[in-house]
């Protein structure tokens, strides 16, 4: 859960956003110029967002906000757009519930939907989902189709953080990330006339 009770605001449409997957490791290289890697085993997102110029007074709401975090002290909640959205058409009547238990470490999970959504697709691969009780944020690397019943194997990158029970609900669509600012300062211009533009640099928390 977010430091934060308030999520970060979007009446100020965002102009780019710049996304990354980070999936830190441990690589070496011998004399014979062999590579030896390790995985870490998760991964995390970054990301800038560029917000368009605007004028002093919609600034001070994204200042604010940006105010209340005192650098990379408090997280938050951010829906980042087109980002946290799925591709996926069959959205109406979607409910998805985790169908096993499912500890650390894991990168697939049995999950149910109604009958509605019998041999539908429910996500797509590079989709994002989140477990309703996690804050990490995971990827669907292969798409998700519905058996006859409704039910459906997910795969996904990252691995699991913490356990998952049945019956944990899935958010899959308008998915917020758990964010901090990626750094203490923060810089803003103002242009003639006084608009005002500022990029902000992000990161995923858990």
């Amino acid at each position: 859960m977010a430091d934060l009770g308030n999520a970060f605001p979007t009446s100020q449409n965002f102009t780019a956003v710049d996304f990354r997957v980070i999936s830190p490791g441990i690589a070496s290289q011998t004399n014979s110029g062999k590579l030896r890697r390790v995985s870490q085993g998760v991964s995390y997102y970054a990301w800038k967002v560029k917000l368009p110029p605007t004028t002093p007074r919609n600034f001070g709401e994204i200042i604010g906000f940006v105010s209340q975090t005192f650098g990379q002290t408090y997280s938050f909640e951010i829906t980042i757009p087109e980002v946290s959205y799925t591709a996926t058409i069959n959205q109406a009547n979607l409910a998805v519930t985790v169908g096993n238990i499912t500890g650390p470490g894991a990168v697939s999970v049995t999950i149910r939907s109604n009958s509605y959504n019998a041999n539908k697709e429910i996500l797509r691969a590079g989709d994002f989902f989140k477990f309703n009780n996690h804050s990490k944020v995971y990827m669907a690397t292969v798409n998700c189709t519905a058996d006859g019943s409704g039910n459906a194997n997910l795969f996904f990158s990252g691995s699991t953080v913490s356990n998952v029970a049945p019956g944990t609900a899935l958010t899959i669509n308008a998915v917020p990330f758990t964010a901090v600012l990626d750094g203490g300062e923060q810089e803003y211009n103002i242009g003639s006339g006084g608009m005002i533009g500022m990029d902000l640099e992000m990161r995923e928390v858990w």
